[in-house]
């Protein structure tokens, strides 16, 4: 094979794969004596770091062996840091102009402005390259975008703000829903411009490119023939092609027996396979109660537990209006557990309350997701029954056909109300 020197970008993909190789096979010939000697010439495989590169070789200095292939690695430098240097090179430099007529420090200046020329040169170019690695330009586009719409929802958001809370304005409900609606755009906005700016900045700007010289391929393992099975192999192999048919068959059972079942009524719970969605644990959109942004029901309703006058309700809230938090942490934080870890006290009408806000809840979470709305109402008439390992009795069904299910009858009550409307 002739000597081939790959530089261009366009092949870094080789150029970390080849690392890759280097490394992998390093670490098998350690492992194995099987993978120490070249399948060329049955020479010892030797993996050799020198310096900024990486030769790979089977020690051999006659034939097609030797150096299978070299790696001269690629040079980066930190950009925050050539940034920093520079600016402080400025500030410690003293100012030669001023002692030039009394000192001759032509030189010193010559070489000082020189010195300036580079590193301002320097730093334009890993400028520009430090903005194209890191897309800034278009970051800072949709942001400027994204801010633009955040104000227009903004000023709309204190139109509203004003004439809503107006006993005399007849459309108060309308505003309302049109401010939530509102608030779920800009919650909308804010999660945009957390995946804009949780995107990581590469400060790593490539110096120097990387090399592969490649002179052989004898480092390549031969294509072995697989071996016959045995006997032993083979009945293996049928047992477990047996127990997967027979795996399948049990679940197309369980499926049938299921829909036979929920032809007029519908399990659901938080891992169910296809009626998840009826669950306290579903998230669709963020959805607004009470003036917070809650990513499920089951969040929403966790962070009702403290007392509207508790001087801690506000830091509670906010354990659950991440919208990156899932339900079963929202579950977590709102338990014993965590309430007798972080000292909170549980309001005393919670028992007897708890239903009502958990149909204000359910309700808010419906009109605010349209689509789970609709597919709340093609449920028809159908009982809804919250059933599942480990679930609450009061608020669902056991096996044993115990539980008051109140939450699958919350369900069933607010979708009589959505028909009727």
């Amino acid at each position: 094979m002739s000597e081939e020197v790959v530089a261009d970008e366009k092949n870094l993909s080789e150029y970390y794969d080849s690392i890759n190789i280097f490394y992998v096979d390093r670490l098998k010939s350690t492992l194995k004596k099987k993978f120490n000697s070249c399948p060329g010439c049955k020479g010892k495989r030797e993996f050799i770091v020198k310096n900024d590169e990486l030769i790979y070789s089977c020690g051999s200095n006659k034939g097609k062996c030797g150096k299978q292939f070299t790696i001269k690695v690629a040079k980066y430098i930190d950009y925050q840091l050539i940034k920093r240097d520079v600016s402080q090179f400025k500030k410690r430099t003293p100012s030669l102009e001023k002692v030039k007529d009394e000192i001759n420090v032509q030189k010193e200046i010559e070489r000082y402005d020189s010195f300036k020329d580079q590193t301002k040169e320097l730093l334009k170019n890993t400028t520009k390259s430090y903005i194209k690695s890191n897309d800034l330009k278009k970051r800072g586009k949709e942001i400027e975008k994204y801010q633009e719409e955040k104000i227009k929802i903004l000023i709309e958001m204190n139109k509203l703000k004003s004439v809503m809370n107006d006993p005399n304005e007849s459309k108060q409900k309308e505003y309302r829903h049109k401010y939530l609606s509102l608030s779920n755009e800009m919650n909308l906005i804010y999660r945009k411009f957390r995946e804009i700016t949780d995107i990581p900045i590469n400060n790593k700007i490539m110096m120097d490119e990387p090399q592969i010289t490649k002179k052989s391929s004898h480092y390549e393992e031969k294509e072995v023939k697989k071996k016959q099975k045995n006997d032993k192999e083979e009945k293996k192999d049928k047992e477990e092609k047996k127990d997967k048919e027979e795996k399948i068959d049990k679940e197309e059972k369980n499926d049938k027996e299921e829909k036979k079942d929920k032809e007029d009524k519908i399990n659901y719970f938080s891992r169910s396979k296809h009626n998840k969605w009826l669950s306290a644990f579903n998230v669709a959109e963020p959805f607004s109660y009470e003036g917070n942004i809650y990513p499920s029901v089951e969040h929403a309703f966790h962070a009702q537990k403290l007392d509207p006058d508790d001087d801690r309700r506000d830091e509670y809230i906010s354990l659950f209006t991440d919208l990156k938090s899932p339900p079963s942490e929202a579950k977590k934080n709102g338990g014993k557990g965590s309430f007798k870890k972080r000292g909170y006290t549980i309001r005393e009408d919670w028992n007897s309350g708890r239903l009502k806000i958990m149909y204000e809840i359910t309700k808010a979470y419906y009109e605010q997701n349209d689509r789970m709305k609709q597919l709340l109402i093609q449920t028809g008439n159908k009982e809804l029954i919250h059933y599942g390992p480990r679930i609450d009795e009061f608020w669902g069904q056991k096996k044993d056909g115990s539980g008051k299910n109140h939450h699958g009858k919350i369900l069933m009550k607010i979708r009589d109300e959505f028909k009727r409307e």
